[in-house]
């Protein structure tokens, strides 16, 4: 798909938002909207949490401003999981790589996590890869948000800890992921 830069524009749209729609949705367009997250509104209304968003039906792409808009929503605000907890795609508290919009979509190989639609990027190296993980790193500085302060023994797991068990994988589906079946749940 050619990029479709001269998609109509949202009246008041914030730059966050704008970038978004210039970059992101062509990545969006290519690699996740036709076969999985584009939806009808009524596989979203019977999916809450799910990342879905509209799109056109004849089509299968994110083409109008609210289409935009409501694609924007869906990747950035939180969502609940099946227990209510929120669930960040977008994950304030993280770098944007280890953020789930970017890391979900990457080949296990370099993110430990099972995409439920398979890999979508092969590599870190990919430019659409590239271009969403930049967004997200934009999306984060726009939020500009103060991560809480860690104890000393908070500070010690995620320096030393927490690269070893995201370079094993242990937050996969199999192990430590959400579809795992324990207690100890790290994705």
């Amino acid at each position: 798909l050619a990029p479709q830069h001269a998609r109509p524009v949202a009246s008041g749209e914030p730059a966050v938002q704008r970038r978004f729609r210039e970059t992101v949705v062509d990545v969006l367009n290519r690699n996740c909207t036709v076969a999985c997250h584009g939806a009808a509104a009524s596989e979203i209304a019977r999916r809450p949490g799910a990342l879905l968003y509209p799109v056109d039906p004849a089509t299968g792409l994110i083409e109008t401003p609210e289409q935009v808009a409501a694609a924007y929503r869906a990747c950035t605000e939180p969502a609940r999981d099946a227990h209510g907890e929120p669930r960040h795609r977008i994950d304030p508290r993280q770098p944007a790589k280890f953020s789930p919009m970017t890391r979900m979509a990457l080949s296990r190989v370099y993110s430990g996590a099972a995409h439920p639609g398979g890999d979508v990027f092969a590599s870190p190296e990919e430019a659409d890869y590239r271009t969403l993980l930049a967004w997200v790193d934009s999306e984060l500085a726009a939020r500009a948000v103060t991560p809480p302060l860690e104890s000393p023994a908070q500070e010690l797991f995620r320096r030393t800890v927490q690269p070893v068990l995201v370079k094993k994988g242990c937050g996969g589906s199999n192990c430590h992921g959400p579809l795992a079946f324990n207690d100890l749940k790290l994705a």
